[in-house]
């Protein structure tokens, strides 16, 4: 009886052991999968940002501060609308944001003042197509 003990703790060592080392072969060829689809969807989101980039059309500063100086009211009420829609605060930035003189709207070095909605279409440009409000 107590032989059959002791061969049968010598069978299950072997096999964990066994089993151990096989472990790490398993690990490798997971681990050598997951850099592989990492990689894969690094690519990807590249691509796609890529396309992103390409579909929105640049403006410069001076079309910007034209196209914000031009809007109609009903044109202010669709970029609000279209922050309220994505959660952002009334410059365009995440609501928990804040500002240095409690708005992003004045530089307190020039002393000079910003246009809100200037401000929303330089950081937001691609509202511009997408509310038709040029």
């Amino acid at each position: 009886m107590r032989q059959s003990r002791i061969f049968f703790v010598i069978f299950l060592a072997s096999i964990t052991l066994t089993g151990c080392f096989n472990l790490d072969k398993y690990d490798k060829v997971i681990l050598d999968k997951n850099q592989e689809l990492s990689n894969r969807a690094q690519d990807r989101v590249g691509e796609k940002v890529e396309e992103g980039k390409q579909k929105v059309k640049e403006y410069t500063k001076q079309q910007i501060k034209e196209i914000a100086s031009s809007l109609t009211d009903e044109a202010k009420t669709s970029i609000d609308n279209w922050l309220a829609e994505n959660s952002l605060n009334k410059y365009g930035d995440t609501k928990d944001s804040m500002y240095i003189g409690g708005t992003p709207l004045f530089d307190e070095a020039t002393g000079e003042a910003r246009d809100r909605f200037e401000y929303i279409l330089e950081n937001n440009p691609e509202l511009v197509e997408q509310l038709n409000l040029n």
